[in-house]
């Protein structure tokens, strides 16, 4: 239909994005809530030479959290580490600072200038299961799914 054209107006433009806006908007996702990071969290990840580590995560609501690590080649444990320090989410980001570390040779702080260590992770995804979160400094992905850890 050759000379069809259609005009469109700015005003009517805006009148439909006025109109449109307060359904679009809701669509988006909500921020995350640090209580949503609240629990103990389960993760694996394969580092090369055969090794995986494992490792659960605890955050508290009081902004402590506490790591157990373990590096397994062959099925057999080789390492053990518990870090403990301080956690909290800010605009989707976790900020972490670990003060103590432990491992099989006992407890030392971390080999930093001030004693402690900073990560940055952002949160990607998080459900009452899952949590998908991307380290700052390495750029690595990792997936935990939330489990009940019994009292030792």
């Amino acid at each position: 239909m050759a000379g069809v054209g259609i005009t469109v107006s700015w005003r009517g433009v805006l009148v439909w994005g006025a109109f449109l806006l307060p359904v679009i908007v809701p669509l988006q996702a909500a921020p995350f809530r640090a209580e949503q990071l609240v629990g103990s969290w389960y993760g694996e990840r394969v580092l090369g030479n055969g090794v995986i580590r494992i490792w659960v995560t605890t955050r508290r609501a009081d902004g402590t959290y506490q790591d157990h690590l373990k590096e397994c080649r062959d099925g057999k444990q080789i390492t053990e580490r518990r870090e403990f320090g301080v956690w909290e989410l800010r605009d989707g980001v976790e900020y972490v600072t670990t003060r103590v570390i432990q491992s099989t040779g006992g407890a030392a702080a971390p080999f930093t200038p001030s004693g402690t260590y900073e990560d940055q992770y952002d949160i990607i995804s998080v459900t009452e299961q899952a949590m998908t979160a991307g380290s700052r400094r390495t750029g690595t992905s990792y997936r935990t799914r939330k489990v009940v850890v019994k009292s030792e």
